[in-house]
């Protein structure tokens, strides 16, 4: 089962490399066409308007691609858990206009995968939730590094929800497999949410190394 997380992974790499590469490289060079075309082309206030917004379109098409690159594997995971959780945490800041900020405690430099991926995917789907449903002002990440266990805990004060109905119902599937990505590592698991607010938090178990006991 393990197996299957890591060539999931695997596969994000590629598809997040093949988009980047290919339909990137099309935009850009379609991009630059047109912005030969409106210097060469007859000017009238039409056709600079025609390809102005051409040009708008085009650029809110490469932003997509970025975005969608960016979330199905970010090039910042090569650099560590901590690099990669602070640049999620700047994003989220720089797109939301919600307060967060993350906290660490222990040395996680030789966290490796699947614990790297496991625990950057469960923060970037809380994230997404409070982006899309919280309501939140503010949202705090801890990260916990011991020798023999290291911990995640999201937390914001938004309005809530039902876990079980949520979850229960499919909405939460993001969450679902966030749960079963932990659970295929030994780890822990626990949601608390109420009116004042949802908590995330995991643990797992692992060695000086980063890898599994």
């Amino acid at each position: 089962m393990q197996c299957n997380e890591q060539i999931r992974e695997e596969e994000r790499r590629y598809i997040a490399r093949e988009i980047h590469d290919e339909l990137g490289q099309v935009l850009t060079a379609i991009k630059m066409n047109a912005a030969l075309l409106a210097r060469t082309a007859p000017h009238t206030d039409s056709w600079r308007d025609d390809v102005k917004h051409l040009l708008q379109l085009i650029d809110g098409c490469i932003k997509v691609v970025r975005n969608i690159t960016l979330h199905l594997r970010p090039p910042v995971l090569a650099l560590g858990l901590v690099p990669a959780l602070q640049w999620l945490v700047n994003q989220f800041v720089q797109m939301n206009g919600i307060a967060c900020e993350l906290t660490t405690d222990g040395d996680a430099s030789n966290i490796r995968e699947p614990y790297l991926t496991t625990l950057f995917r469960m923060a970037q789907e809380s994230l997404t939730n409070v982006a899309r449903h919280a309501e939140a002002r503010t949202v705090s990440i801890k990260l916990s590094s011991q020798p023999t266990r290291i911990s995640l805990i999201v937390t914001d004060d938004g309005h809530g929800f039902d876990v079980d109905t949520e979850l229960k119902a499919c909405k939460g599937i993001g969450l679902n497999g966030i749960l079963h990505r932990i659970q295929l590592l030994d780890g822990e698991f626990e949601i608390r949410s109420n009116i004042d607010g949802t908590t995330l938090r995991c643990s797992m178990p692992v060695n000086l190394n980063g890898e599994q006991q």
